[in-house]
């Protein structure tokens, strides 16, 4: 009998023997699950990216709408519950999207856009810039119209000055208030203070309520330039 066959064979041997034969072998339907489980969660990712920057945009844009047109406490309350309701889902689909479709240095980048795009939801439409942009823009419009009141026109109402829609007017010597809104608990309205008029420094208070020109017991007194100031009534 050949000696070969009574060698010992070496633990090394023995345990590479054992674990090839413990260890699983990966077929390619295991492959195929994985790769498969990794689409899907790139197809989510990117369907979670497409509602996080729709939702994003549209809570922005009403937000700015609601700022430049109806910077009234209703408006501002509806500014506060549009963000209360959108912004859960807005941060959702955000970290969906960042996590779940994003790799690498990409997914910080995500997740500071989305931090980005919240913040900026809450805070813009609180810093007056829709009111004082649509005022830019129909500044021309606006000053046209005052110089019209102060020569007495006939004008019918409403009209439409620029991007605003005035419902009357109210006048204090060269002052002139362009009403946006009216309501029985206190009017809005675009006020132009000429060259000479009184300016900044000349609020006053009468039985405690506040008064600047034409209008009184402002909530909002905001400067749009060029002489013209937004004023909302409490």
């Amino acid at each position: 009998m050949d000696a070969s066959q009574h060698a010992p064979i070496p633990s090394d041997a023995r345990t590479a023997s054992s674990s090839e034969a413990l260890a699983p072998e990966s077929s390619p339907d295991d492959s195929k699950q994985i790769a498969a489980k990794q689409e899907r969660r790139r197809k989510i990712g990117r369907i979670a990216g497409r509602w996080f920057a729709a939702l994003s945009a549209f809570t922005l844009a009403a937000g700015l709408y609601l700022n430049a047109f109806h910077l009234t406490m209703e408006g501002m309350l509806c500014v506060a519950l549009l963000n209360f309701a959108a912004l859960p889902v807005v941060l959702g689909s955000g970290l969906t999207w960042a996590i779940a479709g994003l790799r690498g240095l990409h997914k910080l980048t995500g997740l500071a856009l989305v931090s980005l795009a919240c913040a900026t939801s809450v805070t813009l439409p609180t810093t007056h810039v829709g009111m004082q942009v649509a005022a830019l823009f129909s500044r021309p419009a606006l000053d046209k119209l005052a110089e019209r009141v102060r020569a007495g026109e006939s004008i019918a109402w409403p009209t439409r000055a620029g991007l605003f829609l005035v419902v009357g007017i109210r006048t204090k010597g060269p002052i002139v208030a362009l009403l946006v809104h009216k309501d029985p608990a206190g009017h809005s309205a675009l006020v132009q203070f000429p060259a000479g008029s009184r300016g900044d420094a000349d609020i006053t208070g009468v039985e405690d309520l506040a008064f600047y020109g034409p209008m009184y017991n402002l909530n909002w007194d905001v400067a749009l330039g060029s002489g013209w100031r937004y004023q909302d009534e409490g």
